[in-house]
C-alpha cells in the first residue's frame, strides 16, 4: 500500500482546458471546463524548487518523498484541477502517476487496510480517520482504492491504484474540500474507467 498523496505545490497557469485530453499515460479523458490540465511537463516547471523540506511532512519516509519528488520533476505525473470548487487555501485536484509494480495481488494488499489508519495519522496527525478500504472492480478489472478524511484541514483524500501490466501501477490521488467532493470523486471514477478501458483494449 502506497502512501503518496502528499500535496505538491504547483501553480496553477494557463494550460490544457477540459474536453477530450490523451494523458501521458495513454487513456483519453473527457473533462468539462471545469477541469484543467497540467501536462507533466508543466508541473516538472512549476514544481522545479520543490524540496522534501518545503513539503513538511515529516512523516512521510524521506526515502519515499526525495522518490516522488523526483517523479514529479522528471515529468512522470500530471494533474487535473478543479477551478470550480477550488479555494485560496485548497486547490481540489487529481494527480495520476506511475509506481513500479507490486508483488502482492490486490486481495492481498486489501488485506493490509487495517494498518492504514496508523499510516496516514503518521502523516496527517491523529485526527485523521480512515472512511474506506479495499478492493473494488471496474469493468472486470480488479484495483485497491482507499478515501480518509483530514479534519484539520477539511480535505478528503481518495486513492486509487490499478495494476497496469508490465508499465506498472497507476496511482490516482485525488484530494477536495466539502464543497468539491461530490463533483471529484466523479472525475476520479471517469478517469478511472477510462484507464480501464485503455489497460484492456492493450490487451486485446
Amino acid at each position: 500500500m502506497r502512501l503518496v498523496s502528499f500535496v505538491i505545490c504547483v501553480v496553477i497557469a494557463s494550460s490544457a482546458t477540459a474536453a477530450e485530453y490523451q494523458s501521458h499515460f495513454g487513456y483519453s479523458i473527457q473533462m468539462s471546463d471545469d477541469w484543467l490540465v497540467l501536462t507533466p511537463n508543466e508541473v516538472a516547471k512549476f514544481s522545479a524548487d520543490t524540496t522534501p523540506q518545503s513539503i513538511g511532512l515529516s512523516g512521510v519516509p524521506q526515502a519515499e518523498l526525495q522518490a516522488t519528488l523526483e517523479q514529479v520533476k522528471s515529468g512522470q505525473v500530471e494533474f487535473y484541477f478543479d477551478r470550480k470548487y477550488s479555494t485560496r487555501n485548497w486547490n481540489n485536484n487529481i494527480s495520476a502517476q506511475m509506481k513500479p509494480a507490486r508483488g502482492e495481488s490486490i486481495k492481498e494488499l486489501a488485506k493490509q487496510c487495517p494498518g492504514l489508519t496508523s499510516q496516514i495519522r503518521a502523516v496527517y496527525g491523529p485526527s485523521t480517520k480512515v472512511t474506506k478500504c479495499g478492493e473494488k472492480t471496474t469493468s472486470g478489472v480488479a484495483y485497491l482504492a482507499y478515501e480518509y478524511e483530514i479534519p484539520s484541514e477539511r480535505i478528503t483524500i481518495i486513492q486509487h491504484e490499478i495494476p497496469y501490466g508490465l508499465r506498472g501501477t497507476l496511482i490516482l490521488v485525488g484530494g477536495s474540500n466539502p464543497q468539491g467532493l461530490k463533483q471529484l470523486k466523479s472525475a476520479q471514477d471517469h478517469v478511472t474507467t477510462m484507464a480501464v478501458k485503455q489497460l484492456k483494449a492493450a490487451k486485446q
